[in-house]
């Protein structure tokens, strides 16, 4: 156990999530990441329910704050054809992509849903959107470099066997 706990995730999963999974980005003091359950949408309030958030935790004030709870049906669609936000709970959750005050990442369908999807968010919290939806699996998380976001898919392509894009 580390000597000093900064945060514990309550029991209450609707607050801020439960069980953080993956990796964080770092920028200065702070820290972002994502919850495998919790939120307010699906079973929210329910032990391991609920579709996830992405946080910020500022490690010099110990003040951790939830930016988006997936699984928003209300998220305006997402070029490509689907109008539901993601989930994190299924296994595809990466580490988010910092550039300038915008927080890039994906998320997994909503159970019983297909396809992956690309989202952007500011750091602090507002305008999230959905920028790319694709029924191939994306795996690997994005990586920014040269001015542009590239990614992995493990399917589809030309010859179906994945692609980088």
């Amino acid at each position: 156990m580390p000597d000093t706990i900064i945060y514990n995730f309550p029991t209450d999963s609707t607050l801020m999530g439960q069980q953080p999974q993956g990796s964080v980005t770092l920028s200065g003091s702070v820290m972002y990441g994502y919850t495998q359950y919790g939120g307010v949408y699906g079973n929210a309030g329910a032990t391991d329910y609920g579709y996830g958030v992405l946080f910020k935790a500022d490690l010099s004030t110990s003040t951790v704050t939830k930016l988006h709870d997936f699984g928003d049906s209300s998220v305006p669609y997402a070029p490509g054809g689907t109008r539901e936000d993601g989930i994190t709970n299924q296994g595809m959750i990466d580490t988010p992509v910092l550039i300038g005050s915008k927080l890039y990442g994906i998320c997994t369908p909503l159970t019983g849903g297909s396809g992956y999807k690309i989202y952007s968010l500011n750091t602090d919290g507002t305008d999230y959107k959905l920028l790319y939806y694709t029924l191939d699996i994306l795996a690997g998380g994005l990586f920014y470099i040269n001015n542009l976001l590239y990614g992995i898919s493990t399917s589809g392509g030309t010859n179906s066997n994945g692609y980088i894009f």
